[in-house]
């Protein structure tokens, strides 16, 4: 004891999924007494620092079991863990390279 109404901090280290590639891997701190949206929060704000612009559907564990949203991180997660950003499947049209434009019309 003697560490009431202070929350530790959990580094967390993410790998962004997108189908089954890694597009990304960035540590995120966020407090143990923090719920699963403030976790989302985070990684969604490290994708875009990172230049992806999809939102974390869901936090997977490393058995690629899903966290839910109502129990406390601390709960969950202990501090230097590995965890997943399942985002979703970016459409064919930011896979693939843009296509040429159309020539122009007379």
């Amino acid at each position: 004891g003697g560490l009431t109404g202070m929350a530790g901090r959990l580094r967390l280290n993410v790998s962004a999924l997108a189908g089954d590639e890694v597009v990304a891997k960035f540590l995120v701190v966020a407090d143990e007494e923090s719920q699963i949206d403030f976790l989302k929060t985070k990684i969604n704000r490290s994708l875009r620092r990172g230049g992806i612009h999809l939102d974390c559907e869901a936090v997977l564990n490393t058995s690629k079991a899903e966290l839910p949203d109502d129990e406390l991180l601390g709960d969950m997660l202990r501090d230097g863990e590995e965890l997943y950003a399942r985002l979703p499947h970016p459409p064919a049209s930011e896979r693939a390279p843009a296509p040429a434009p159309p020539p122009p019309q007379p």
